[in-house]
């Protein structure tokens, strides 16, 4: 989880980074998903660090976990809602204003998100939790490879609305494929909080 950590903290850096240098919607769209990635394995540190791998391996709660678990769903939720609606934002801004991005930063971002996911990818696939973990970092690559193809797309043709309404594409399919989080998230909080009264 270490080597996942590291190399996420990374592709969010990147992406912050390239962002601020070409102000590409596109980019802002991968950085905001390579960000809910890298808190989310930040929260997984933290909390096994409070309660112990024995704990969560032998399937033994307890009441503070359970709030903690509530927490992270909170984030999660509002995460992803806050930073789609400035991805969204942000694209539909830039297509109205004709503002002119980097492809090549996109492109350069993009690919080394890439890089970097493959390898942040687990190599054993042994429980339920790591295929999970190795299905989701495969959907993240393939993120990173739309936006890179996009750039060269960008830099081939010129025609620069394709980074706003790629953000936008991007913005769907990232909330398409977090509805299940979303769900499990808010039916977590609400069992949660039913159970406990």
């Amino acid at each position: 989880m270490q080597r996942t950590f590291i190399l996420t903290l990374f592709t969010s850096l990147s992406f912050i980074i390239a962002y601020y240098v070409s102000l590409s919607p596109l980019i802002l769209a991968e950085f905001s998903h390579a960000l809910i990635d890298f808190l989310t394995i930040t929260f997984s540190i933290i909390a096994l660090k409070f309660i112990g791998e024995n704990e969560v391996s032998e399937g033994r709660f307890s009441y503070g976990l359970h709030r903690l678990e509530v927490i992270v769903a909170m984030i999660n939720i509002f995460a992803i809602i806050l930073l789609s609606l400035i991805v969204a934002y942000t694209s539909i801004t830039s297509l109205l204003k004709e503002t002119t991005n980097s492809s090549f930063a996109l492109i350069i971002s993009s690919a080394l998100a890439s890089i970097l996911t493959f390898f942040a990818s687990p190599k054993e696939k042994d429980d339920l939790g790591k295929r999970g973990l190795y299905v989701h970092t495969i959907s993240d690559f393939l993120g990173y490879i739309i936006g890179f193809v996009i750039g060269i797309l960008i830099l081939i043709s010129g025609i620069r609305e394709l980074d706003p309404v790629g953000a936008i594409i991007l913005v769907i399919l990232n909330f398409a494929l977090a509805i299940p989080l979303l769900k499990e998230s808010f039916f977590n909080i609400y069992g949660r909080f039913s159970s406990e009264n």
